[in-house]
């Protein structure tokens, strides 16, 4: 028997969900929605309940995103009640936002992976740098010595 968690349409939401792989077929990871995700602006606002008492709005601050804006970015969330308004089945914004998570960590690492390559050749130039520092001193040094021997000095 399946309990202990709400489904809205083919979406878990809330609860302790079913999600065994041997369940399940036609596995596929998401795209990159890093790009598309930052368009998002989240949004606080009041409804507009004394015009619309049919939706029973509260009539308390929310946040959220607006329909029309989802929409351009990730047309599947998004649909139209009977009255022809947007809703947004916002129940998918968090495996959205597990999916940028990754794409961040894994940017993050190569970045990170990059500065230690660029660190460790910085500090190979300095090293080589200090050599021939040292290098040109003793010449300079032994040149001088030269000249002064030289003159009589």
């Amino acid at each position: 028997a399946v309990t202990g968690f709400l489904m809205d349409g083919q979406l878990c939401v809330a609860g302790n969900c079913t999600s065994d792989a041997r369940l399940k077929k036609n596995i596929q990871t998401f795209s990159p929605v890093l790009d598309k995700l930052v368009q998002l602006q989240p949004v606080s606002w009041n409804w507009r309940a004394e015009e619309f008492p049919e939706y029973h709005f509260g009539s308390g601050r929310v946040s959220g995103v607006i329909a029309q804006d989802v929409e351009k970015v990730f047309p599947e969330m998004v649909s139209v009640d009977d009255r022809g308004y947007k809703t947004v089945n916002s129940g998918k914004l968090p495996l959205l936002l597990l999916q940028a998570i990754r794409e961040l960590k894994t940017e993050n690492d190569t970045l990170r992976e990059e500065f230690k390559k660029e660190r460790a050749e910085m500090q190979q130039l300095r090293a080589e740098m200090k050599e021939e520092a040292g290098a040109l001193r003793a010449l300079v040094t032994h040149e001088h010595e030269t000249v002064a021997v030289a003159s009589g000095r």
